[in-house]
């Protein structure tokens, strides 16, 4: 290939990424098909177009583009980590994780790496792992609350939640805007019995995010515990009126 042409495919290629970041993904697209005309194993124009396959739910194509372009340069950690979640879209998650350990070794500094790996550990149902891994990241990145998230994730798969709630809290502590984080400590003192707990923890989840259903539902779970049952009635009526949302009958737990 001359010169001339592995300069204008660079060019398009970073178009390419102008245009994305942007929002005009058919316009970045359209670049890199033109740039890989001129340039077939260019691997940063197999990488855009590898995530613009993710974003538009096409698993199938982006692991296709973005095993080409970690077989041209193996050495560029995004190129495993954006394989993986294509892996993960699939349901692959064996795959995930051989991709994602491949990044983590190629920049073991990156914590979000460490999060995929870990996550893709308890996909397999290998909590115990992910738990070790998320321990590890906490410990080199105590500030880190996704971190913290996933520890009590894999915590909760091993109905350890006195130990995950703790792990939520510490959540609530570093980004004290997480509903979810909220959510889950609920569900966790929900599981301890610890009620009273519980919905204060559900509150302050809709006080967060008004709109999130799931909360409203674990709410009245807790409060039909509490005998507080009219309440419950009219939560769920509301979640109900809200979304159509279904209530799985084992989740209506008999605290009478």
């Amino acid at each position: 290939m001359s010169d001339r042409k592995a300069r204008r495919a660079a060019a398009l290629v970073e178009s390419a990424l102008q245009k994305f970041q942007e929002g005009r993904i058919e316009q970045a697209r359209l670049c890199c098909e033109q740039a890989l005309e001129l340039s077939p194993r260019h691997p940063d124009a197999l990488h855009v177009l590898g995530v613009i396959a993710l974003q538009r739910s096409d698993h199938a194509t982006a692991v296709q583009m973005l095993r080409r372009a970690v077989a041209i340069r193996p050495d560029v950690p995004i190129y495993h980590c954006t394989l993986a979640h294509g892996y993960v879209g699939l349901n692959r998650p064996a795959e995930a994780l051989a991709a994602f350990e491949r990044a983590a070794r190629l920049d073991p500094r990156d914590p979000g790496l460490q999060v995929g790996l870990g996550n893709c550990l308890g996909m397999l149902g290998r909590a115990v792992e992910a738990e070790a891994v998320f321990r590890r990241l906490v410990g080199r990145h105590p500030q880190y609350p996704l971190g913290w998230f996933n520890l009590a994730k894999a915590l909760d798969d091993q109905k350890r939640y006195e130990e995950a709630s703790g792990a939520y809290r510490r959540v609530t502590q570093l980004e004290p805007q997480s509903a979810e984080a909220y959510n889950n400590l609920g569900v966790a003192l929900q599981k301890l019995d610890r009620y009273e707990e519980a919905e204060q923890s559900f509150r302050a989840c809709l006080g967060l995010n008004p709109d999130f259903v799931p909360a409203w539902i674990n709410l009245a779970i807790t409060l039909n515990c509490l005998r507080q049952h009219t309440e419950a009635e009219a939560l769920c009526r509301r979640a109900l009126a809200g979304e159509a949302w279904v209530i799985r009958p084992a989740l209506m737990r008999d605290c009478d």
